[in-house]
This record gives C-alpha cells, structure tokens and sequence, in this order.
C-alpha cells in the first residue's frame, strides 16, 4: 500500500480465499507519515488510491493507532468506522480524541458521510477490576455507539500471529464472535 500511497503505482491485492482480497503494509508505511504532508491534497491520497480498485462489496482499512496522516487519510476514505479502544484508562481517554478527529473531517467535507458505526472494547480482561470500571464507563458515557460485547483478552491472537493461522481457527468462540461482528 505504501507504493499505491507515495509513487501511484497500481498494485495487485493479495487473494486470500474466493472472498477476500489484501493490501499488505509493511514497515515502510510509517514512512508515509512524513512523506505524504509534502503532497498536494494528501488527506485524500488513500480515496484516490481505492477509485482504481472497483468490484468490492467492502473495504476494511485498518489504520494505525494515532491521529496522523495515515488516519486522518484511511477517515476520509471511510464511510463508518469502528473506533477500537482497549480497556485501559488511557486509551479510553483517546475515544474523545478520535470523534472529534471524525466530527472534523465531517465538517470539512459536504460530500462525505462518515458515520461512527460502533465503538468497540478491546482487549477486556473481565477479572480486572480497572477494565470492568472502564467498560461501564464506556457504556455510560457513548450508550449505543457501544458495541454490545468487548474484544476478551486472550493468547490465542498471539498465538495465531505466530502460527499464522486465522485466530478462529484456534478458538471457535472468537470465531463466532468476529462473525457475529461482522
């Protein structure tokens, strides 16, 4: 994706079964971050990219966890998004952050129509006192915008990681949950 971002080159997806199709990002993409400024119109370099790419019923982006360029280019190519935020303090914290990152982008482009689809927990560990607090204050605070159930914490995505295997494959509730999800 790097190379479609900064140099336009058209690349082909990876298939990855009859369905799915993927735009890898290697190290190199953090690259983009002080590159991509120097271009004109840079926030819409991603939608541009994607207008090449006709045929698909969807496309995930999964950007980077920060507010910079890659962001604020994968939001301007977005129509919803699911804001992912972990159970920690810190993170919960950043969620404000991020609307007003996507209540901007709104703002500034009367074609778009960037909606909030859900907010989504992740990585909740419902034996920690801290991330249960956090979950109800996430609750409290967006009601509905709230994803109904979190992302539990759990090895098998890390061990899927190194596996390279699908994390579903190793547990069939998370499986079902990503299924559910979707």
């Amino acid at each position: 994706i790097y190379d479609a971002l900064l140099n336009g080159v058209t690349a082909s997806p990876l298939k990855l079964g009859e369905y799915i199709s993927l735009f890898p990002a290697n190290i190199d993409l953090a690259a983009a971050e002080i590159q991509l400024p120097a271009k004109r119109f840079q926030e819409r370099t991603l939608s541009r990219v994607l207008k090449n790419y006709a045929g698909y019923d969807y496309c995930l982006i999964d950007y980077p966890p920060s507010l910079g360029v890659l962001t604020t280019n994968a939001l301007t190519a977005a129509q919803s998004v699911i804001i992912p935020v972990s159970t920690e303090l810190l993170a919960e914290r950043t969620v404000k952050l991020i609307i007003a990152t996507i209540e901007d982008i709104r703002d500034n482009d009367p074609m778009g129509n960037l909606q909030i689809w859900r907010i989504l927990a992740t990585i909740y560990d419902q034996r920690l006192a801290h991330h249960r607090e956090i979950l109800e204050a996430l609750r409290v605070k967006y009601g509905q915008l709230l994803y109904s159930e979190p992302v539990r914490a759990t090895t098998k995505y890390k061990d899927a990681v190194t596996e390279r295997v699908d994390a579903g494959d190793l547990d069939k509730k998370i499986a079902t949950y990503w299924d559910t999800l979707a």
